[in-house]
């Protein structure tokens, strides 16, 4: 049956429609349970609403939902569309937005989970007094550095195109594997092929540095794209260094984020690429 399906889409020239549907199930294919919890639900937070799974920097296509429960080790919601339902458990939460209202009176947030290596935006709509309820759950049971609950509104930045760097005592670079950034108030997210590679801590960073890269005219002609300069990081477990366009913006805002001191420093370019 998958086989003819597709062979009508092909024929009926609808490839745009596949690939969208395809990247569709992709994003929803989260590291969430889609069976039933074999928690007992706690209590019933609401009995219906939208939502929407995306990738870090999608826009979110909601669907509807009913029965959003809260159970020991989670969240529940099952989804009207296939009728199956999904756990969301407190473990895998990384980070809470604040609440926002729409137009329509119904308030949002987006919950950022991370498990398998995958990084997801659980996005919710919800009933005003619905969304109270749900937000007095996530303050009892979250950590409060995960949670932008009642405080000053601060939005994720990325995703930012990078490429990561290896750098030996001669202080030639390496120019390595093309990754994306996804930049949280208390942690930087190291993606690659829709893959966490690593996860930094803001609060352990100690020092920042915005390297310009300064090479020759022929050097500039021949590689016109190559990144214009580094951000190395030092923290109290390691030094993680990118290389990328926007250098110094990320740097400040690495700076800001840690509260530690942030140095802008031109260097010879000695570069390797891979």
């Amino acid at each position: 049956m998958f086989e003819a399906a597709l062979l009508i889409l092909v024929t009926t020239g609808s490839l745009w429609f596949l690939s969208q549907r395809l990247k569709l199930e992709s994003a929803q294919a989260i590291p969430v349970n889609t069976e039933e919890s074999d928690e007992k639900v706690v209590s019933s937070i609401a009995v219906g609403g939208l939502y929407s799974i995306t990738q870090a920097g999608d826009s979110a296509a909601y669907g509807a939902f009913s029965d959003l429960q809260l159970t020991h080790d989670g969240l529940t919601l099952r989804d009207n569309g296939d009728g199956q339902a999904r756990l969301f458990r407190f473990a895998l939460i990384q980070w809470v937005t604040a609440v926002t209202v729409a137009d329509d009176g119904t308030a949002q947030i987006v919950i950022h989970i991370e498990a398998s290596q995958q990084w997801r935006l659980l996005h919710l709509r919800l009933a005003q007094s619905d969304m109270v309820f749900l937000t007095n759950v996530l303050q009892r049971i979250l950590p409060a550095a995960r949670l932008n609950i009642d405080r000053p509104i601060s939005k994720p930045i990325g995703l930012i195109s990078a490429r990561m760097v290896e750098e030996n005592l001669q202080g030639e670079i390496t120019v390595g594997q093309a990754v994306d950034l996804y930049l949280l108030p208390h942690m930087l997210i190291v993606l690659h092929d829709d893959k966490v590679q690593a996860k930094l801590d803001t609060s352990s960073f100690r020092r920042v540095l915005a390297v310009e890269r300064v090479s020759g005219k022929l050097d500039n002609i021949l590689h016109p794209n190559k990144p214009d300069g580094l951000v190395r990081i030092y923290s109290l477990y390691e030094t993680a260094v990118f290389a990328l366009p926007q250098y110094r913006q990320l740097a400040e805002e690495l700076s800001y984020l840690s509260r530690c001191p942030v140095e802008f420093i031109v260097q010879d370019d000695k570069t390797h690429k891979t």
